[in-house]
């Protein structure tokens, strides 16, 4: 890994890393340039301006759920987060410019509080030595102590995804995936609504931006399939023989082998005996008795 000023690290990977599981953008490659955007190098690179408001709790006119489970009932009043800042076209050109380098500063009145950050991202024509066309841009953030991510004005929600554009965890990054096969000059308005938490026990703190970066991979590096490892030495031969037999095959071959077992079965099956083979028989295997026990005792017979 090479360090270039304040700016970006550029890194080349040859094999993947580990990454959990997450609805978050995939983990497992290292990225081919990183832009570190709490930096005036790196948002200027971006050509982006970091915006905030503090959020706040207002009571709206709503309806009691009804009938059919919608707010169909009786009109009451409940709350809401006002702006509504998540949009695509939303105007935030009175909101204050922040220097990205005090992204740190804590913001919000503090305990429950919610803000939102703002930034427009363009790919640049070159990060480092690094052509970024074709590459797949990711954006993370880490926002103490959870964010949601609005992308281009959408919010997807997928049940049961966690990170990625929702919520994450405690002080956990979100990772975004802003675009597969970017272009230079393309360009993503992000909007960060970022809470302080726990929100049923409202710390007394305040909200802040730990990290924020834009990365670039490989098309081939950043979700998708990913070449893996797939030769299977085989230490016995026996192993998986079964292996490439269709399952109407293998059904096929343990009727045959029923068949052929019961076949082999009927083709030695002694003959019934008769009521008078028993009775010429049992006299001799009675004498035989006797006579082993006689030698076991050492007596004659």
């Amino acid at each position: 890994m090479r360090a270039l000023p304040a700016l970006l690290v550029v890194t080349v990977a040859v094999a993947p890393i580990h990454a959990q599981t997450t609805g978050d953008a995939p983990a497992g490659w290292r990225p081919e340039a990183i832009v570190d955007l709490r930096t005036p190098e790196g948002a200027r690179l971006v050509r982006g301006e970091w915006r905030y408001r503090d959020a706040q709790i207002v009571q709206v006119d709503f309806r009691a759920p009804g009938p059919d489970l919608k707010p169909s009932g009786a009109p009451n009043r409940t709350y809401d987060i006002s702006p509504h800042a998540g949009g695509a076209d939303f105007d935030d050109s009175g909101w204050p410019v922040i220097d990205p380098a005090a992204l740190e500063a804590r913001r919000s009145p503090g305990r429950l509080s919610f803000g939102w950050y703002r930034l427009k991202v363009t790919i640049p024509e070159r990060v480092g030595t690094l052509d970024p066309t074709g590459s797949t841009a990711i954006f993370e953030i880490g926002v103490d102590d959870y964010a949601e991510i609005w992308l281009d004005g959408k919010l997807p929600l997928v049940l049961g995804q966690t990170g990625g554009q929702l919520i994450k965890g405690w002080n956990a990054p979100n990772r975004v995936v802003l675009a597969r096969d970017v272009k230079p000059g393309q360009q993503f308005q992000l909007a960060v609504f970022a809470i302080n938490g726990p929100l049923s026990d409202p710390p007394a703190n305040y909200i802040w931006i730990r990290s924020a970066t834009l990365s670039l991979y490989k098309p081939d590096q950043a979700g998708g399939v990913q070449p893996v490892a797939d030769d299977i030495v085989r230490l016995d031969p026996a192993l998986g023989s079964g292996l490439g037999v269709s399952p109407q095959e293998r059904i096929h071959r343990r009727r045959h082998r029923r068949v052929r077992s019961a076949g082999i079965e009927r083709a030695h099956r002694r003959p019934r005996r008769t009521a008078d083979d028993r009775g010429t028989r049992q006299p001799a295997r009675h004498a035989a008795r006797e006579e082993r026990r006689a030698d076991r005792a050492g007596r004659p017979v």
